[in-house]
């Protein structure tokens, strides 16, 4: 083979192997961007996934699409992510009730820690415990006390994923009731509104819109009260110490993806979160607080629900279905 020959030969392989790098965050976004949410349109992730996309795009000049995947706990829309190409143009909105999922459903094929890379926590809001009209205890002994007297008259309500939640409470508070699965959220505060349960986890801003139905916020799982609802008392304050946690909210992308373009990513998003007209509709139309942060914050918050998880399923003896 000639010289000539052979320095051609290098400078297709060169340019060969150029076309397959990975994009680096000079060159990204080279495309639009989608973010999944795998929930319905019109849900707090959906709501959020549209707010940081909006934002993204104008700082990124590439459009964000938001893709909305619901089903089988979230399941369909984390698949999707997991088989998607790593490089920073497919995320998704997970929310914290996902990290349940490997407790309660046998058809999970996802390692929330091995297949995808957290890119950024977005925001929280603590849980708070429903309880509806029928429910008069004040504190949690009496709270407690109205269960063990009325067997079979109190049940809990949830949507799956916060079944676990529901658990950690009553094993905490050393009381038992019938456990109630929906279809979602609203079908949760509906059932909590016509009194056919009578307690649930849930958000302070989906407690809010069925106060006039009855439906109170009994307690927040904070160590202090949540300051978008300071009118709910915390567990602490009425009598049951070390219940805490919340929903929370993030993006992830698939696993391997390039760190350059992780870091570019994450840099945009939290200052996003900084801009004041994004946190008034995140702190005033989502009844949410602002995290940002960096990857390895927002993966130890995954460790640590899928360890609480893990604790409450083991000992209430839940077996994946």
């Amino acid at each position: 083979m000639s010289l000539r020959t052979r320095l051609r030969l290098l400078a297709v392989l060169a340019g060969v192997a150029l076309a397959w790098a990975p994009a680096s965050a000079a060159d990204f976004p080279t495309k639009p961007i989608e973010i999944v949410v795998p929930l319905t349109p019109g849900s707090a992730p959906d709501i959020l996934a549209r707010l940081i996309g909006q934002a993204l795009s104008e700082r990124l000049g590439q459009p964000v699409v938001v893709n909305s995947r619901p089903g089988a706990g979230g399941q369909l829309g984390m698949n999707y992510l997991k088989r998607a190409a790593p490089d920073g143009h497919t995320l998704l909105l997970i929310h914290s009730g996902i990290v349940a999922a490997p407790f309660m459903y046998k058809a999970v094929n996802f390692d929330l820690l091995k297949d995808f890379t957290h890119v950024i926590a977005l925001s929280s809001t603590p849980y708070v415990l429903a309880a509806s009209k029928r429910i008069t205890a004040r504190t949690v002994p009496e709270l407690v006390a109205y269960a063990k007297a009325n067997p079979g008259k109190v049940n809990f309500g949830n949507t799956g994923g916060d079944a676990l939640e529901g658990i950690r409470l009553m094993r905490l508070a050393g009381f038992q009731s019938q456990m109630i699965a929906y279809n979602g959220g609203a079908p949760v505060l509906t059932a909590l509104a016509a009194d056919e349960i009578q307690l649930a986890v849930f958000s302070a801003r989906g407690v809010k819109t069925v106060e006039d139905r009855g439906v109170r916020g009994f307690a927040v799982a904070a160590k202090q009260r949540f300051s978008l609802a300071p009118q709910i008392p915390t567990f602490d304050e009425l009598g049951l110490k070390g219940f805490y946690g919340g929903y929370w909210y993030g993006l992830m992308g698939p696993a391997g993806m390039p760190p350059e373009v992780l870091a570019r990513l994450n840099s945009e998003i939290n200052q996003i979160l900084k801009m004041p007209e994004v946190r008034k509709r995140i702190l005033e139309g989502m009844t949410n607080e602002p995290i940002g942060g960096t990857p390895a914050e927002f993966e130890a918050m995954t460790k640590e629900l899928l360890d609480q998880y893990r604790q409450a399923a083991a000992a209430a003896g839940v077996v994946p279905q």
